[in-house]
């Protein structure tokens, strides 16, 4: 089984699909960390993040993205979405 390191892409909206604001007023767009996982368990891996995510936030709009580095482009590439309002996961 193949262990990578993702970066862990998670965007939060309201119910009306608008990104959070913080206490002064600014938008938050996601919340980002790395960890390294198996490929092969990536769908079960976000899936069981948004279901988690969904029971703190019910009314929240929740999308996940697992991205690598690409060493010669130097940007993260997105190789996996799960998209929690539609319980779609997507490989890239």
């Amino acid at each position: 089984m193949k262990r990578e390191n993702y970066n862990i892409r998670i965007e939060v909206r309201d119910e009306n699909g608008k990104l959070i604001l913080d206490e002064n007023g600014n938008k938050q767009i996601s919340i980002q960390y790395d960890v390294d996982m198996l490929t092969d368990n990536m769908e079960y891996n976000l899936r069981h993040l948004a279901n988690t995510l969904k029971a703190w936030m019910p009314n929240r709009q929740i999308t996940i993205e697992a991205s690598v580095f690409n060493t010669i482009s130097r940007t993260y590439m997105t190789m996996f979405s799960f998209y929690a309002e539609e319980n779609r996961f997507v490989k890239h």
